[in-house]
Parts: structure tokens; sequence; C-alpha cells
């Protein structure tokens, strides 16, 4: 491997790049390719935070929601449940 292993556990940059990394993922991304991950929510974006990037992290631990992402043939679906349903 060629990453470092603190890059591996704790990521590249800060929480508040995330948005600018969704962003340009968007801008330089084929057709066809998508990004998906479920951290550094700190802008508090939708599940849906462009057409080519999705954000699971719903702070379902501090009270949000537990988010998933569904893909079909019809394309993609986010799913939602409160955190207060899932006790």
């Amino acid at each position: 491997s060629l990453v470092a292993t603190a890059e591996l556990i704790y990521g590249t940059g800060v929480y508040e790049d995330a948005l600018d990394v969704d962003m340009s993922f968007a801008k330089h991304a084929a057709a066809n390719e998508y990004q998906v991950h479920g951290h550094r929510n700190y802008e508090g974006v939708p599940a849906e935070v462009n057409e080519h990037c999705f954000n699971l992290d719903g702070a379902v631990e501090m009270g949000g929601q537990l988010r998933a992402l569904e893909l079909s043939e019809d394309g993609f679906v986010t799913k939602m449940i409160a955190s207060s349903k899932l006790l």
C-alpha cells in the first residue's frame, strides 16, 4: 500500500472539506460514476448531495437518521429511518 496507515484510519483533510470533495467529484465524474460515503457530514447535507454523490451520515448516533442507499434498475433510492424508530 502506498497510503500511510494514519491516512487510512483518519482520512485526508478536515471535516469541513467534505462538501468540497463531493462537489469536485461530481464536476469530474463520468456519467456512470458515483461516490457513496458515510462520514464527514459537517454541513448536514441531505443523503443525495448531488447527482453523483451520496452522504449516508445522518448522525444516527446523535438522534438523527439511519441512512441507506438502494440501487435498482430504476436508479438510486435513499432510505432513511429516524433513530427513535430503531429502539
